[in-house]
């Protein structure tokens, strides 16, 4: 269990870039955006959800596991602020 945990964190292996691994990690969120982006809004609300949950429940242990309790290499709560402003964007622009 707590290897899953860590892989969530770390955003499935994309947070663990040796250089700049928020910036990288952030990108892993690009394919669920792309499957969900004309997608009502009943799935975009239930997956900030998952994702806010998923954040919630795995950054306590891969911060134990990294050393720090918000190390580099977390990116889940990125994807979670990148999933909400490209929900915006996809809501109230023409993209």
């Amino acid at each position: 269990m707590n290897r899953l945990k860590f892989w969530i964190a770390v955003g499935l292996g994309s947070g663990l870039s040796p250089k700049a691994p928020g910036t990288t990690g952030t990108i892993g969120v690009l394919p669920l955006l792309f499957f969900i982006w004309e997608g009502p809004l009943i799935v975009w609300i239930l997956g900030f959800f998952v994702l806010c949950g998923l954040a919630i429940w795995s950054i306590p242990e891969a911060g134990r596991q990294l050393g720090e309790p918000d190390h580099g290499q977390i990116v889940i709560d990125e994807w979670a602020g990148m999933y909400l402003a490209a929900f915006g964007i996809s809501f109230f622009t023409d993209l």
